[in-house]
């Protein structure tokens, strides 16, 4: 999804602060906080197996290649009715 529109509110420093606070004890941005309370949404964390080629030279100078596989995580914002539980 392409995030590319800004909104702007008026707040007290003291709201802004608390707002921040907020995101960083549920680990989120504080656009995916505020976006997540506002719109009924629940942030989830989706795991995804990527690859990647890792070429290796021995002390003989063979090249030997191998896949290495890892696990990325990252957290998205689903609607509370997709998230199955």
């Amino acid at each position: 999804m392409n995030k590319n529109r800004n909104l702007n509110i008026r707040c007290t420093e003291e709201q802004a602060n608390k707002i921040k606070e907020l995101a960083k004890n549920e680990e989120l941005t504080v656009s995916d906080y505020i976006l997540s309370k506002l719109l009924n949404l629940k942030p989830v964390r989706e795991d995804i197996i990527k690859e990647c080629p890792l070429t290796i030279k021995d002390k003989k100078g063979k090249v030997r290649t191998y896949n290495r596989k890892y696990v990325s995580s990252k957290r998205v914002l689903k609607p509370i009715s997709e998230i199955v539980t």
